[in-house]
């Protein structure tokens, strides 16, 4: 499926800015709105640098060959292969991440590269044990500077605010340089237990059930006025209710 996704900023009165992520539908009126966030300037310090030896030392081996990584859920580009290494121990996680040579450069067009910040944030999954879960929310995030290189993350599971069923799980982020400056700080970021459904639908492929191709043999009753090749060879499409619009349109430009 492919959808015009649009970023909108809206200034207010008080420095601040209201933003939604929305995306089109088939018409011009449908919209939804995925995403809603406020931007404000940050006018406090960056925090104290971390020991990235120090954490790194109580984590436990490399479990990044062990764990749910995006390459099984969703087919990624070379630019999202940027995850070297995670590791954990109880309620906490590391992650290294780092673009390959061939996009290096890149860092220099972004402020936080867009691969790695997804990489920083979700190796929170692996403190979720067996349960899948898929990115709820942001509490709050506060950014410090521009990912220049390689970085950190350190994950820590917020039990606290975490809901006992498993349904919810809550994590506090710090993501940093190889020299332990902080990059950023992402406060209870959320990820939501998905059921069995949205599960399957990562992780197994099933034909679409609600269309179905059917070849209908040519006849006076159904005899095409206008989508008719001169080799003889003819496409019937049938138009019936709540039918996918778009693939008609698309079907029907394509014979003209």
């Amino acid at each position: 499926q492919t959808r015009e996704v649009q970023t909108v900023l809206y200034a207010n009165q008080d420095n601040m800015l209201d933003a939604t992520v929305q995306s089109r539908g088939e018409t011009e009126e449908e919209w939804s709105v995925h995403v809603r966030a406020k931007v404000s300037p940050l006018t406090e310090g960056s925090p104290a640098d971390v020991d990235v030896q120090a954490i790194l030392s109580r984590m436990g081996e490399n479990v990044l060959h062990k764990s749910t990584t995006v390459d099984r859920m969703v087919t990624t580009g070379p630019r999202w292969k940027v995850q070297k290494g995670i590791w954990m121990t109880e309620g906490e996680a590391v992650t290294y991440a780092s673009p390959d040579d061939t996009f290096a450069h890149e860092l220099r067009q972004y402020g936080l590269y867009p691969s790695m910040l997804d990489a920083a944030v979700n190796c929170s999954s692996v403190l979720n044990g067996d349960t899948f879960c898929l990115p709820y929310y942001y509490g709050s995030m506060k950014i410090y500077g521009p990912m220049t290189g390689p970085i950190y993350s350190h994950t820590v599971k917020n039990t606290d605010s975490s809901s006992a069923d498993g349904e919810l799980h809550i994590f506090d982020i710090q993501i940093f340089d190889e020299t332990g400056r902080i990059l950023a700080t992402v406060k209870d970021y959320g990820m939501k237990k998905t059921g069995s459904r949205q599960t399957q639908q990562f992780f197994e492929y099933r034909e679409p059930l609600l269309r179905e191709s059917i070849w209908v043999p040519e006849t006076t009753q159904y005899r095409p006025s206008e989508l008719y090749s001169p080799d003889g060879s003819t496409l019937l499409v049938s138009y019936v209710d709540r039918a996918p619009k778009t693939m008609y349109r698309e079907l029907k430009a394509a014979w003209k």
